[in-house]
């Protein structure tokens, strides 16, 4: 197999890698689920490790910045044919440190998280690739054959065409990505029917069947009613500025926070013990307390019955009283946990988190975290304005 052969391949794994990284990349820059495949919950758990940022930089950036180095490389070879031994080592290299990265990570997806995410193991499958091909080539370097690559015009064509061919992948899949982001899956028609006396009542029912929980202006003329799963990656990622969108409004939006645990989803298994601890927190007026804490730690901290239980007592309360409470199917807290999801999917909920924006006058809207802003930020003018 020449040299030039082996480049050709090292380009084509780069650009592969290009886009896999890309697309894993985006998913943490819109805060959007990346497709999965059959097992869909897979790559947001392995999102949700904090295995996936190293020093706050998600991993999938540093791939792509390797992935992007190696393309480099292969230009290099085609650009520089004199060099080829010296850029063929320290590709080598690169890649022999990248793909220990990648086994490790692959590694600890499977028996620590215990979960699987295709994108990444297709970037370790190209790593390990990409390592393989450049150990060929450094031994025909060694034993004399093929020395330099031939510079070569198809080669150039064929550079910029994958670079073309990767770049438009990822494009494509970023505008999946951020379409489905924006989407709730629910119709006008079945917004216009919901009550909100109901769903978010001005005042908390004192026959205390309902959880009322409030941040902002508990009078504000703008509501919006999160329905959200506490070990939701983007409920997390988005918990602090919803609730400072309501907070910091000068008294004119309010939020009604409601759960809506996805209990039987892999990764959320502790999603309802989780949320009938909240409320049972908010039975002793600390619910906004715990959930500071549980929804801005890191999930590893708190994604153990353990670590909800420091929660607990963190924040001044009983956590052996808790730990009775987490595991029980009935009593108070369980109502009010159940009488949420009666709600959510009354209202038609699918899927984590989606936010109810209701102002008087105005039909209701739905809204993801990448609509919400700008949705109340019409209503608010609207009302403003006398429309």
């Amino acid at each position: 197999m020449s040299q030039t052969l082996l480049n050709r391949i090292l380009m084509l794994l780069a650009f592969a890698g290009i886009f896999v990284a890309g697309v894993l990349s985006l998913g943490h820059v819109l805060n959007a689920s990346v497709p999965c495949g059959v097992n869909s919950h897979g790559c947001e758990t392995v999102a949700m490790h904090p295995t996936s940022k190293w020093f706050g930089v998600p991993v999938a950036f540093v791939g792509l910045a390797g992935y992007a180095f190696f393309a480099v490389l292969a230009l290099l070879r085609i650009l520089r044919p004199d060099n080829g031994p010296r850029l063929g080592g320290l590709g080598l290299a690169a890649s022999g440190v990248g793909t220990l990265v990648s086994l490790w990570l692959s590694y600890v997806a499977l028996t620590e998280i215990k979960a699987t995410c295709p994108w990444c193991l297709s970037s370790a499958a190209i790593m390990s690739l990409t390592f393989v091909v450049y150990a060929i080539a450094m031994q025909r370097y060694a034993r004399g054959a093929d020395e330099v690559p031939a510079e070569s015009k198809f080669d150039r064509y064929a550079f910029l065409a994958l670079l073309i061919v990767a770049l438009g992948g990822v494009g494509v899949e970023a505008g999946g990505m951020r379409d489905k982001a924006g989407k709730t899956g629910l119709s006008s028609a079945a917004l216009e029917k919901l009550d909100l006396s109901l769903i978010a009542p001005q005042t908390a029912p004192e026959d205390g069947k309902t959880s009322l929980h409030v941040a902002g202006n508990a009078d504000a003329p703008v509501t919006i009613v999160e329905f959200a799963d506490i070990f939701c990656p983007h409920c997390r990622d988005h918990y602090a500025e919803t609730k400072d969108l309501a907070v910091k409004s000068d008294g004119k939006v309010r939020l009604v926070y409601r759960h809506f645990p996805l209990f039987n989803t892999e990764g959320h298994e502790l999603s309802l013990p989780a949320a009938i601890i909240a409320e049972w927190c908010g039975r002793q007026g600390k619910f906004w307390d715990y959930m500071d804490v549980v929804m801005q730690a890191e999930t590893e901290q708190v994604k153990s019955d353990e670590g909800l239980l420091k929660v607990v007592e963190m924040i001044g309360l009983d956590r052996t009283e808790a730990r009775k409470i987490a595991g029980q199917a009935e009593g108070a807290a369980f109502d009010l946990v159940y009488r949420d999801i009666e709600l959510g999917n009354l209202a038609g909920i699918q899927s984590t988190p989606t936010y109810l924006v209701f102002a008087p006058g105005q039909k209701p809207e739905a809204a993801t975290p990448l609509t919400l802003k700008e949705i109340v930020d019409r209503k608010v003018a609207a009302l403003k304005n006398g429309s």
